[in-house]
Parts: C-alpha cells; sequence; structure tokens
C-alpha cells in the first residue's frame, strides 16, 4: 500500500514564514547586486588606437562582469599619433590605467548580437 497524502499545516504560520524567507532571498539578493557592483573591476585592455591627431580609442573588458566597453576622447594627441603611426606603439605619456579609471562611467558599453 503505496500511498501518498498531505496533512494541512497552519496557513498563517505558513505564509508568515514563507514571508520571511522571501523577505531574506531579497535582502540576500540586494546585497549581492550591491557587493558585485562596487568589487574591485578587472580590466582587459582589448585595444588601443589612434584613428586620427586628434581621437584616442580604447576598447576593453571588464571580465568580471564580461561587459565590453569604448572609451572615445579627443583631445590633441598630434605627437602620440605619430610615434603610434611610425612605431606601432603607444607613448609612456598616455597612461591607459588612468584614462579607463576616470571615464569608465562615461564609457559607452558594447552589446553583441546573438
Amino acid at each position: 500500500m503505496n500511498e501518498q497524502f498531505y496533512i494541512k499545516g497552519s496557513s498563517l504560520k505558513s505564509k508568515f514564514w514563507r514571508g520571511i524567507k522571501n523577505l531574506g532571498n531579497s535582502i540576500q539578493k540586494w546585497a549581492n547586486k550591491g557587493i558585485k557592483r562596487n568589487e574591485d573591476k578587472t580590466i582587459d585592455v582589448i585595444e588601443v588606437k589612434f584613428p586620427s591627431p586628434f581621437s584616442l580609442l580604447i576598447k576593453y573588458r571588464v571580465t568580471n562582469l564580461d561587459e565590453k566597453y569604448e572609451i572615445i576622447i579627443q583631445g590633441y594627441f598630434q605627437e602620440a599619433y605619430t610615434t603610434y603611426s611610425k612605431e606601432g606603439e603607444i607613448p609612456k605619456s598616455i597612461s591607459i590605467p588612468d584614462i579607463i579609471e576616470s571615464q569608465h562611467k562615461n564609457a559607452f558599453k558594447l552589446t553583441t548580437k546573438e
């Protein structure tokens, strides 16, 4: 005789504890989002180039969040542009990590089509 059955519990207490459980999950999810948003970000620079003597293009990925970003800075980069054109290297006078750190909030988030 294999039979399944249920014994009815207290609906009021059940609702109370389910509410507490859901509240706990909500707080935990909220805390996890806050932690993820404020944790250290690992940056992987994909590409740095000078499209023209007056602009600098930086593409990078935030590895923790698996998101790609792009920063375009306009300015006078004549000397850096000529050095980049001849040697293919970014001059040491331009600090890419400092630029990314200061401009990350204004960066354009790249999306990929799947």
